[in-house]
C-alpha cells in the first residue's frame, strides 16, 4: 500500500473510537487497515491517508456496500466533532458491537472461559449526559475538541446532554459578545475565558453553571450583574460559580473556586437517596443506567452483610446500598469526597455508614481498627483498574463477596486474573452507560472459593 491509494475494503471489526478494521492484502500477509467512520458490514473503497510498518489507516471514499447496521448520523457535526464514536450505526449495531468488545477483553486478559450476556441498553439514548463542559471556540462559541486535537467544533446542541443545557450556552455565548470577553488561546495563554461547566440533577431538575477563567481570582471588571439579567429568572438554576484555571494545562478545572450567587450544591436522588453535588464531587453522568447498575450491585449484598465500598467518592454506591446491609464502610483517598459523602449520610438520616480517606496500602489500616470484618466488597475503580495494594489488600480481607464494576474491561479482566486463586466470577453484565460512545460499563461478582 501506499499513501493515496484507493483500496477497497471489508470491514469486519471496529475500535472504541468508532473506526472500522479491514485488511488488505500486501506481500503475502494480511495488513489491518483503521478506518473512520465505517461499521462492521461495509464494504467501502477508502483512500490511504497513513502507511506504517503494522498498519495503515484510511479515509472513506465511497460505500460500496452499506452495514445493515449503518444509520445516517443525527448530529450535524457528527463527523468533526468525534465524540460519538457510533453515530453511523444502530443502536442495535452498537449494543452487539459493545457485547463482543467486552467478550474480546476478556479473552485477552482473563485465563479461563468466563460468561457474558449481552450489553444492556441505556433508558435513554439521547439527552442522556447531566454534565458537559464547553471550551470556548476563538469565535465566541461553545463546543467540543475534534477528534485527536484542540480545535473547537461549535456545538448547537449536543444530543447526549440534557437539552436543558442549549438555552443556558447560548445565554452565556451572548453574554461573552455583549461584554467583548476574549476566549482563552493555549498558543499564547493569553483571553480570559476557558469553559462552561454545566450539571443538572437527573430528577431534581436542578442546575450548576460553572465559568472557568484564565485567572487566579475574579477581574475587577467583571460582569456578574449582567450575567444575572442574561441568565434571567432560571427556577432550576441554583448553583452560580466562577473557577479560576490560570495554568497551561489539559485539566479542565482549577484549585480555586467562588460562588457568584445561589447554593453551594445541587440536589439530586439516585435509588431514592439524596446527594448533595458541588462542582468537584463524581458523579455519574448517565444517572437512569448507574441506578441500574446499583441496583443489580445490590442484589448480591444481604442484611447480614458488612459492605466495604472501595473507591466511594461521594458515597453514591455505598448509600444507594444501605438499606440493603448491615453496615457500609466507605474508603477514598480524595478528603473533600469522603466529606460529602458524610454529609450526603447525615442528610438522608443513614446511620449504618462510615467514611474514611484513605488510600487502598491504609485500608487495611482502618479495618482492622473496626469491630467486624467486611463480607462483602464493592469496587469501582477508575479506568486504570486496581491498584497492586488494592489488590493485596482484597486478598488479605478475604471477603465472602466482591463486587467489581469498571469502565475498562480490559484492566477489569486483568485484575479477575489477579484474583482467580481465590475468587470465583459469575457472569460479567456490560452496560452501556454512554449511548454513541465508545464507553462501556461492566459488573461482575465474585465469590470467595471455601476449598
Amino acid at each position: 500500500m501506499r499513501k493515496n491509494e484507493l483500496v477497497t475494503v471489508a470491514i469486519t471489526d471496529m475500535t472504541f473510537d468508532g473506526a472500522g478494521i479491514g485488511h488488505v492484502e500486501e506481500a503475502g500477509r494480511k495488513v489491518p487497515i483503521f478506518v473512520r467512520a465505517a461499521a462492521v458490514g461495509d464494504t467501502v473503497e477508502c483512500r490511504v491517508i497513513k502507511v506504517l510498518k503494522n498498519y495503515a489507516v484510511g479515509i472513506i471514499s465511497r460505500i460500496l456496500t452499506p452495514s445493515p447496521h449503518r444509520i445516517d448520523p443525527a448530529c450535524a457535526v457528527a463527523e468533526k466533532c468525534g465524540g460519538c464514536a457510533f453515530c453511523h450505526v444502530s443502536y442495535e449495531g452498537e449494543l452487539s458491537y459493545k457485547t463482543q468488545s467486552v467478550r474480546q477483553a476478556y479473552k485477552l486478559n482473563y485465563p479461563h472461559e468466563i460468561a457474558v450476556a449481552d450489553c444492556r441498553p441505556s433508558p435513554l439514548e439521547c439527552g442522556y449526559r447531566n454534565k458537559i463542559q464547553l471550551p470556548l471556540s476563538p469565535d465566541g462559541t461553545f463546543g467540543f475538541y475534534s477528534l485527536h486535537s484542540h480545535r473547537v467544533i461549535p456545538s448547537e446542541g449536543c444530543l447526549a446532554a440534557h437539552p436543558a443545557f442549549l438555552p443556558l450556552q447560548k445565554a452565556v455565548e451572548e453574554w461573552i459578545s455583549r461584554n467583548n470577553l476574549t476566549p482563552y488561546d493555549e498558543e499564547t495563554q493569553k483571553g480570559l475565558i476557558r469553559h462552561l461547566f454545566l450539571r443538572r440533577g437527573h430528577h431534581s431538575g436542578e442546575t450548576m453553571l460553572c465559568l472557568v477563567l484564565n485567572s487566579s481570582r475574579r477581574p475587577a471588571d467583571f460582569p456578574v450583574e449582567d450575567l444575572k439579567k442574561s441568565l434571567g429568572q432560571r427556577s432550576d438554576l441554583k448553583s452560580v460559580w466562577l473557577n479560576f484555571n490560570p495554568k497551561k494545562t489539559n485539566v479542565i478545572l482549577g484549585e480555586s473556586f467562588e460562588l457568584l450567587w445561589g447554593e453551594e450544591r445541587i440536589e439530586d436522588t439516585m435509588n431514592g437517596v439524596k446527594f448533595f453535588i458541588s462542582p468537584r464531587s463524581f458523579y455519574q453522568i448517565n444517572t437512569a443506567q448507574a441506578e441500574r447498575i446499583y441496583a443489580h450491585a445490590a442484589s448480591y449484598l444481604s442484611p447480614e452483610d458488612v459492605l466495604l465500598d472501595l473507591y466511594c467518592g461521594i458515597g453514591t454506591i455505598g448509600l444507594t446500598c444501605a438499606k440493603k446491609v448491615k453496615e457500609v464502610i466507605g474508603i477514598e483517598v480524595i478528603e473533600a469526597a469522603i466529606e460529602d459523602a458524610k454529609e450526603n449520610a447525615r442528610r438522608n438520616g443513614i446511620e449504618n455508614a462510615r467514611f474514611f480517606a484513605a488510600d487502598a496500602a491504609k485500608t487495611l489500616e482502618i479495618l482492622a481498627a473496626l469491630p467486624q470484618k467486611p463480607t462483602a466488597v464493592i469496587v469501582d475503580p477508575p479506568r486504570k483498574g486496581l491498584s497492586a495494594d488494592a489488590v493485596a489488600a482484597l486478598k488479605e480481607i478475604a471477603p465472602e463477596k466482591i463486587v467489581y464494576i469498571s469502565c475498562n474491561p480490559a484492566t477489569q479482566a486483568r485484575d479477575l486474573a489477579l484474583l482467580k486463586d481465590a475468587y470465583i466470577p459469575g457472569e460479567v453484565t456490560p452496560y452501556d452507560m454512554f449511548p454513541r460512545t465508545g464507553h462501556v460499563e461492566s459488573l461482575v461478582c465474585l465469590q470467595r472459593q471455601t476449598n
